[in-house]
């Protein structure tokens, strides 16, 4: 704070401006961030399923992609690449998009289902085991420490 007392008022007032356009500019910089992240991510996978296809013979996505971006190049000489990219990006994000719209019903309504049902199966498993190994009917302080956490220590005070 000492810092700021050797400023004078509008010096204040700019860092304070500063301050508050960064606090509100900061969220807005993070969705951003979200929706460009996961558009890199959609077109890395989708690229990454169209050149690895191609090792196992379904090489026609590739060659489509390919052309269509040597066909766009060609329209503008002094800057093949420029065009190239963003034609074989496209192409590599909607192979993304369309394998990741295919994958989300299975894995929302078959996969993740049966991974909770396995997942109940091994924590109801754990509980069995440890409650048989109890030498009396009732329950173990081992399944009790499992379940609610570190067992608490009374202490018994004698006088």
């Amino acid at each position: 704070m000492r810092e700021l007392q050797g400023l004078t008022a509008s010096g204040r007032a700019f860092l304070r401006g500063l301050g508050r356009g960064v606090a509100h500019g900061i969220p807005i910089l993070l969705r951003l961030l979200a929706i460009l992240g996961t558009a890199a991510m959609i077109c890395v996978g989708g690229g990454i399923l169209m050149h690895g296809h191609q090792t196992y013979g379904l090489s026609a996505p590739a060659h489509a992609a390919f052309k269509a971006a040597s066909s766009a190049a060609s329209y503008v000489p002094f800057a093949k690449g420029s065009v190239a990219w963003p034609v074989t990006a496209m192409a590599s994000g909607a192979i993304g998009l369309t394998v990741g719209s295919l994958l989300i019903l299975p894995m929302r309504f078959v996969l993740a289902p049966a991974c909770q049902y396995l997942s109940g199966l091994w924590r109801q498993d754990a509980r069995t085991r440890v409650a048989v190994e109890s030498p009396s009917g009732r329950r173990s302080a081992r399944l009790q420490e499992m379940r609610y956490g570190a067992r608490q220590k009374t202490s018994q005070c004698r006088l």
